[in-house]
């Protein structure tokens, strides 16, 4: 209804935004994201909305700034400077958090959070703005490699890699996809 993706037909109609799909994709199908009565509910609540209405937010306006900015190459750079600043803080924030390694966020037990940040630091790596890729590192977040080493080795991973023709490192050293011929994509 908004024009943005994702979208996810359910029994009970369509449903939008990331973070509420993530939510009920859990809550519906039993998954790894902590329970509505566990201690960690409201942690990773605070993590999963700042990954979509920050970390994401500002990801879109990094790629997309003529949606939010007077089209002018000026404004679009100032623009992109300081959302590039803040995007360094989120990643630093969330790297720090991985340190603390809760457990909804260690890899070998994966939540929707942390597919979801693997997919956002995909785009990052892949999707510069104006092709510049020299803004963004994920060496400087040793803690957040680690986490999406262990994403990589995920049986789930494995199949998505297979299937869409991910290349070896998606999330750590990603490559544009080169999916099979024949494959959904």
């Amino acid at each position: 209804p908004n024009g943005l993706i994702p979208v996810l037909e359910t029994p009970h109609g369509p449903m939008f935004e990331t973070a509420a799909i993530l939510l009920w994709l859990s809550d519906t199908y039993g998954g790894p994201d902590p329970s509505p009565d566990h201690p960690d509910r409201a942690p990773y609540l605070s993590w999963l909305f700042f990954a979509s209405n920050t970390l994401h937010a500002d990801l879109r306006m990094t790629f997309y700034p003529g949606q939010y900015a007077t089209d002018s190459d000026d404004v679009h750079l100032i623009l992109r400077q300081g959302l590039r600043a803040r995007i360094d803080g989120h990643l630093d924030r969330l790297d720090n958090l991985v340190s603390n390694k809760p457990n909804w966020l260690d890899g070998a037990h994966p939540s929707g959070l942390s597919w979801y940040i693997a997919c956002m630091i995909r785009w990052m790596a892949l999707y510069p703005a104006e092709g510049d890729r020299s803004w963004f590192s994920l060496a400087q977040r040793p803690h957040l490699t680690r986490m999406l080493s262990v994403l990589e080795d995920r049986p789930a991973a494995r199949r998505a890699i297979k299937a869409e023709g991910l290349g070896p490192t998606p999330f750590t050293a990603p490559h544009h996809p080169n999916p099979p011929e024949g494959s959904a994509t």
